[in-house]
């Protein structure tokens, strides 16, 4: 029996580590090539921003006490874009049904050539425990969230951030978002 614990107890992390983003495909393929911008700040970073933060910006203060990482990928050289389009790719790979199978589809939109979805994992309290952007066509932008926010202050994260696709998150009315059981 205690050799049985202490197995299971070594096999936790690999458990974990199957249970990996829909969206990490997209990281892995093109973080670090040329003409592609890609960010990655964890929660360490994030705790340490906190102290930059205007006085008078509570609502940035709250919601990066909220966040435990930011994830944001983004392609840049135009002639790449031009032939990658992320939406196309991410549903290729499967990884779109298994966003609308795990997770809340919270907004999707066709606007001037970039398809956009936005999807959140929720838990029973109607907080947020991933947020994950997608938009592909004209203006290639991934941007994957994680930690324990607040639907309505999410909303307005991108006043704060300043980055590229976030400026997706104005349109979420947060009265038509279902809580996922």
């Amino acid at each position: 029996m205690k050799k049985l614990v202490i197995l299971l107890f070594l096999l936790l992390p690999f458990a974990s580590m199957a249970q990996s983003n829909p969206t990490d495909y997209l990281f892995n393929k093109y973080a670090g090539r040329e003409g592609v911008e890609s960010v990655n700040v964890p929660h360490m970073l994030i705790w340490f921003a906190r102290w930059f933060v205007d006085d008078s910006d509570q609502d940035a203060k709250e919601i990066l006490s909220q966040v435990n990482s930011v994830r944001v990928i983004t392609i840049e050289d135009k002639d790449l874009n031009n032939r990658v389009d992320f939406y196309t790719e991410l549903r290729a790979s499967g990884a779109i049904d298994q966003l609308k199978k795990n997770y809340e589809l919270l907004l999707e939109t066709n606007d001037h050539g970039d398809r956009v979805h936005i999807f959140a994992r929720m838990d029973k309290m109607d907080y947020i425990r991933e947020l994950i952007i997608i938009v592909g066509g004209q203006e290639n932008t991934l941007v994957s969230i994680t930690g324990r926010m607040d639907l309505k202050k999410i909303a307005n994260l991108d006043r704060s951030l300043h980055v590229g696709g976030m400026n997706e998150l104005s349109r979420l009315d947060t009265a038509k978002v279902k809580k996922v059981n």
